[in-house]
């Protein structure tokens, strides 16, 4: 397989030089299973600093996710009233937007969920996002592996985006995903913390193109707590007329 030349990162003095890539795809995945969470689910309170077209804002959330796809939040305004949520169980997706006074509903697409997730439109699907909550990516057999600086990657398209990730060969955690759309990098998630149990407790989100830049903190891990499948769909209160959004 034709290894794929990442180009490598230069730190201030020196740069560090690229290790070896890993000699098969199968060895690279051994090496994200032994870094993946075995858990099934976790909720944790979540610090949110954001930095975009409006300036910069803090904001506490409270999240739950479950495998594979399933995911909840519960955005907190000043005085740790809820001012949004958004749920999905895989398949469908809510938004309830107290601030604007509506219901938004519709398929679990990448597109419908970059339209509600407007603060982090990362351009993939629901399963992803829980997978990478989760530290885990799906990786496909055809991928092309080259490193960067200590890291292992992998590169591969699915239909017209690219996918990167950037994985640490030690502990086999992932530590960045990029996705590309003509060499135009569409999101860039940075992996700078983790639990003991694997979750990832500190992301960096950057989407150029919407001018977000996000940081995202985990707190109080709660692992495998009892998560009905009702935690993850939202009811139209009754004052509002529920919104259908296509993608």
């Amino acid at each position: 397989m034709k290894h794929l030349v990442l180009v490598f990162a230069c730190l201030i003095v020196a740069c560090v030089p690229n290790v070896t890539p890993p000699p098969s795809v199968a060895v690279l995945a051994d090496a994200m299973q032994r870094g993946r969470s075995p858990h099934k689910a976790f909720s944790a309170d979540v610090s949110i600093t954001y930095f975009g077209k409006e300036g910069r804002a803090k904001a506490g959330a409270s999240l739950a996710v479950a495998r594979p796809g399933s995911m909840r939040y519960e955005l907190h305004g000043p005085h740790e009233g809820v001012i949004q949520a958004f749920a999905t169980n895989g398949f469908e997706l809510q938004l309830l937007d107290f601030q604007n006074n509506r219901f938004v509903y519709g398929p679990a697409t990448p597109d419908t969920l970059d339209k509600l997730m407007q603060f982090a439109p990362l351009h993939q699907s629901a399963e992803a996002w829980v997978g990478m909550l989760f530290g885990d990516v799906a990786m496909p057999a055809g991928a092309e592996l080259g490193s960067r600086g200590p890291l292992w990657g992998a590169r591969w398209t699915e239909d017209d985006v690219t996918r990167e990730v950037l994985v640490d060969p030690e502990t086999g955690h992932v530590k960045r995903l990029r996705a590309l759309r003509s060499e135009v990098v569409l999101s860039d998630v940075e992996v700078e913390d983790h639990h003991a149990s694997g979750i990832p407790t500190r992301l960096h989100m950057r989407v150029e193109s919407a001018k977000v830049d996000i940081e995202v903190r985990l707190r109080e891990l709660t692992i495998d707590p009892e998560l009905d499948a009702s935690v993850f769909v939202l009811d139209a209160p009754s004052a509002l007329t529920p919104e259908r959004i296509d993608g």
